[in-house]
């Protein structure tokens, strides 16, 4: 006896395509909340910067470097900071002057206002200081993760690289003990 064919079930099918429209009207819709909300808070502030810019670089193992940017502002009854992610991308040169090139076409493009306009201060970890003169930002250090750089650059996990492309610190001995440790801590939970 053949089984009886199971009709196919009743529910929308996500193509690519589909979901790329889907993605693409997300983020829309978010650029014009923000834009609408960076309005609101020049009008507020009488004209007055007011966003704080965030960055952070980093190389990856494979040699890929990517910048990430971020917007942090309180709403207007100042009970809620905001803080928003804009940016993650994949850069060819993270020399100071690209940088904050990227950093300007940036916050330019998905508040549509002026960097200068909307941004007032930025926050940093001291190497990317110098991002921070170069926007005419007040500069701020955040040493909150220096101290977990530190820690990560003396095992190994985070590497330093030279301007001849070579890395400054491979410690090859503290990457064995991150792996064994890694290794041990997975096969005994």
């Amino acid at each position: 006896m053949v089984p009886p064919q199971e009709k196919p079930p009743k529910y929308p099918v996500m193509t690519i395509p589909k979901l790329k429209v889907m993605i693409k009207g997300e983020y829309d819709c978010f650029c014009k909340l923000l834009q609408n909300a960076v309005a609101t808070k020049i009008k507020e502030g009488k004209g007055n910067p007011f966003l704080q810019f965030i960055n952070d670089g980093c190389t990856l193992g494979n040699k890929s470097k990517y910048q990430a940017f971020g917007l942090q502002f309180t709403d207007s009854s100042f009970q809620c900071n905001h803080v928003v992610a804009v940016a993650l991308k994949l850069v060819m040169s993270s020399t100071l002057e690209s940088v904050a090139g990227l950093a300007r076409l940036v916050v330019e493009e998905i508040t549509g206002f002026e960097f200068n306009q909307v941004c007032g201060a930025s926050v940093q970890d001291a190497a990317a200081r110098s991002i921070a003169r170069l926007l005419n930002l007040e500069e701020e250090t955040c040493n909150m993760h220096d101290g977990d750089k530190i820690g990560r650059s003396a095992i190994g996990e985070l590497l330093r690289k030279d301007g001849s492309g070579g890395f400054v610190n491979p410690f090859e001995p503290g990457k064995l003990i991150v792996v064994f440790c890694s290794l041990f801590y997975f096969t005994n939970t």
